[in-house]
């Protein structure tokens, strides 16, 4: 399987944003999957199950809408979050099933990181006590 992994350092959402929308219309059957690695500048984002959110900034941070699923997240400095620029089609996989294959994988990773972690029956994420550990984003 080849993938291209491309590390992006401290980039803004938006242009993030608008180059995975980019990536994706762009995309054909020879398209080479990508993973981005990146941290954001500081925001909240919030997705299409935030029906009716309209506060424009949360102390001074940016609120901003997004074609993703979720409600409010924050992205920011420090924190590294991966992008799956992926053609599920192509590989003959569902959304779903990649996203538990890739919550197993976190899941493995933290226990040999000495940091117990768990899923939430129903919730997408991977969990650490009470807190969400994993914000998943696809593009």
């Amino acid at each position: 399987m080849n993938i291209i992994v491309r590390h992006l350092g401290l980039f803004p959402w938006s242009v993030t944003a608008a180059q995975m929308e980019k990536f994706t219309k762009n995309r054909n059957k020879n398209t080479i999957d990508e993973l981005w690695l990146v941290e954001h500048y500081p925001i909240f984002t919030y997705g299409v199950s935030e029906n009716s959110y309209s506060m424009p900034n949360i102390k001074n941070i940016p609120v901003v809408p997004s074609s993703r699923g979720g409600k409010i997240t924050y992205h920011g400095p420090g924190q590294l979050i991966i992008y799956f620029l992926l053609d599920l089609r192509r590989k003959n996989i569902r959304f779903y099933e990649l996203v538990k294959k890739i919550e197993i994988v976190i899941i493995h990773l933290l226990k040999d990181l000495k940091i117990s972690s768990h899923l939430i029956n129903g919730w997408p994420g991977v969990y650490v006590k009470k807190k969400k550990f994993v914000p998943w984003v696809f593009g």
